[in-house]
């Protein structure tokens, strides 16, 4: 289970970073590429962890807290996906663009069961929380998973 979180976190880590640049904050300058990735990377690591530990930390008494936090984690994940299907629609390779649509698709399959997890999750009673969590802690890794794997394929199909 912890190599799988892991998994996660380095993959969501290396799919927000790729082609991106940065500036210093402090200066202005443009990062390198690989300074840049390399923060990005550090940053989403730190934050798909905490959303993981997060998950596994509330209580019943917790949920309203759980419910509007994993909110904004599955709308990170959803903009993400949605920045995909741009770049992928701008694509010209006929025959990657069909495959990247679909792709795509997927997930957005994927941001609706989370999305129908997190109901769940919010209409549980207490005795039914916990299992309830849990299906969204599957539901919500799964969904971070197929983000960052699609991330890299299109990195390595359409913008390569």
């Amino acid at each position: 289970m912890r190599s799988t979180i892991l998994l996660i976190t380095a993959l969501l880590g290396t799919g927000l970073a790729v082609g991106c640049t940065a500036t210093d904050s402090m200066s202005g300058v443009e990062l390198s590429p690989s300074a840049s990735a390399a923060a990005q990377i550090k940053r989403a690591d730190a934050e798909v962890k905490e959303a993981v530990q997060a998950i596994q930390a509330y209580a019943f008494g917790q949920k309203a807290d759980f419910v509007t936090r994993m909110k904004k984690e599955i709308a990170k994940l959803q903009q993400t996906v949605e920045e995909l299907a741009v770049k992928v629609d701008k694509s010209s390779a006929a025959a990657t663009k069909a495959d990247a649509q679909a792709r795509v698709a997927e997930l957005r399959e994927q941001v609706a069961e989370a999305k129908k997890q997190l109901d769940l999750a919010e209409k549980a009673d207490e005795a039914t929380w916990e299992q309830a969590k849990m299906a969204f802690k599957t539901s919500y890794a799964q969904l971070g998973e197929s983000v960052n794997k699609t991330l890299q394929w299109v990195t390595d199909k359409i913008e390569a």
